[in-house]
């Protein structure tokens, strides 16, 4: 029992002489002087001779907040360890038996819970919009740990066994596409029906344990006012907003899929421990959703994009499962893409978190993280090399979509610009799908529902002709595939 309350001066003292020794103010201030080394090292302004000074000015700054860091740590270890000393002094504990206990899984994982609070608390008077030094420390300790958070899960999973066993799972709407497609139009529509429960921004950093971090963070989450999302699209998010967090899921217990330059389909393969997990997963996003809102346990509802490389896993694993695939004009399709990969590409050179954020969410969609799912094989046979080319995004869009035709029979095709054009006609043809109670719940957002923005290339001769005429034939065909909702 001592050597706990040992363990717990050594964890308690620790994070208390952090602040009162200023560690983390110094680490903030090393972080702001290596972004300003980055912004220096970037700026054309500059010519080579007044960028080196500058950077080697910031260099000796860096190694004086490191050696500040080093001493300030030390000290922090040291004082509550001293405490530790004394008490062994006095007959009342072992500090070898402390720091063994320090060392085993289980106090290690309540080291981490109870340091979240520490670091969240600290930093509760800052921006809401956005990821302070200290969230971003947080975010990346939940990145690294997927794995002891998945063991954890299997914990939570048996003390939450009453509630989630009666939980349904046997009819998730799975929304996927490739990005730029509405597949966030209907995970906004489908999210706001009672009878659906998704993920949302409050599930971050900690998707694994999704009701232990719930139930933990509850004191201290933050409201936040709506913000622009990084995409640039004017679609505004907060706290509370439905987002795709689910192929964390996938990355965590399909690692081998995710080694390469491309994402292979998933095959004939099967993980029946992954199964168990996802299925007890979905029913956790059911009991979280349902229990905030009120309302009657109903269905998981899902958007992923990576989820068009197991269409055929998805259906094998859950035969009544609705799979809804939106898709766009390909012009119009690949201009987007192409734009948001350069954004993204901009964004994730300027700031290093950006790009690890989006790796360990696992959307591997655009910038510095791409990763595109290789259907049959066209990423090692594509034409176009350059990834900022409207030409290979154009060979992406036909691949994809020449594998939705070949599933047409198990997914759901949703024309985005006939939802666009024809709100009301397309919601009821949705509500259908759905099987809804609430169908005037989706009818009362059509107004939401904006017109598709009419772009195009300034030159198609930059395209590639034969490429473009298959677009466009594939097009036609994914119309003629798609019911108009009359």
């Amino acid at each position: 029992m001592f050597e706990w309350l040992g363990a717990f001066i050594l964890l308690g003292g620790f994070l208390l002489c952090l602040r009162l020794f200023g560690v983390l103010k110094s680490s903030e201030v090393a972080v702001t002087l290596a972004k300003s080394s980055l912004q220096t090292i970037q700026d054309k302004t500059l010519d080579d001779d007044a960028k080196e000074a500058a950077t080697q000015a910031i260099a000796k700054s860096l190694f004086g907040c490191f050696f500040q860091i080093c001493w300030r740590v030390v000290a922090a270890l040291l004082a509550p360890a001293a405490v530790v000393i004394c008490l062994q002094f006095f007959g009342l504990l072992s500090f070898n038996g402390v720091l063994a206990l320090t060392v085993t899984p289980l106090f290690i994982v309540i080291s981490v819970v109870v340091s979240v609070p520490f670091f969240i608390f600290k930093n509760k008077g800052e921006g809401q919009t956005s990821y302070s030094s200290i969230d971003r420390t947080l975010h990346q300790v939940a990145f690294s740990t997927y794995l002891g958070q998945a063991a954890a899960s299997d914990v939570e999973s048996r003390v939450y066994s009453k509630v989630l066993s009666p939980l349904k799972t046997t009819r998730p709407v799975f929304i996927t596409s490739l990005p730029r497609a509405g597949t966030t139009l209907l995970l906004e529509l489908c999210s706001k029906l009672p009878e659906f429960s998704t993920h949302t921004y409050r599930d971050m950093p900690f998707v694994l344990t999704p009701i232990y971090w719930s139930k933990f963070s509850k004191s201290f989450q933050k409201k936040g006012e709506t913000r622009e999302r990084a995409h640039g699209d004017g679609l505004m998010i907060d706290f509370d907003s439905p987002e795709a967090f689910e192929e964390i899921l996938w990355k965590t217990f399909w690692r081998k899929h995710y080694t390469a330059e491309s994402i292979p389909l998933w095959g004939e393969e099967s993980d029946e421990e992954f199964e168990e997990f996802f299925d007890s997963h979905m029913r956790k996003i059911v009991f979280l959703r349902s229990e905030a809102r009120g309302v009657t346990p109903g269905d998981y509802l899902s958007k992923n994009n990576g989820n068009i490389a197991r269409l055929s896993y998805l259906r094998t694993v859950y035969p009544d499962a609705l799979i809804l695939v939106p898709y766009r004009e390909p012009i119009a399709h690949i201009l987007s893409l192409q734009r948001q990969h350069k954004n993204f590409t901009s964004i994730q050179q300027s700031d290093p978190f950006a790009r690890s954020y989006m790796k360990g969410i696992g959307h591997f969609d655009f910038g510095l993280n791409l990763k595109p799912i290789d259907f049959d094989g066209w990423y090692e046979k594509r034409r176009t090399l350059d990834t900022h080319s409207a030409n290979f995004w154009l060979e992406y869009w036909i691949a994809a979509h020449r594998h939705f035709l070949s599933q047409k029979d198990s997914i759901c095709l949703i024309s985005h610009e006939r939802l666009c054009s024809d709100p009301v006609g397309q919601l009821g043809r949705l509500s259908m799908l759905l099987g809804t109670k609430f169908e005037q719940d989706l009818f009362d957002q059509a107004a939401t529902i904006k017109p598709p923005q009419t772009k195009s290339l300034r030159d198609e001769t930059d395209l590639d002709p034969d490429l473009l005429k298959e677009a466009r034939e594939l097009y036609d065909e994914l119309l003629e595939n798609t019911p108009s909702g009359d």
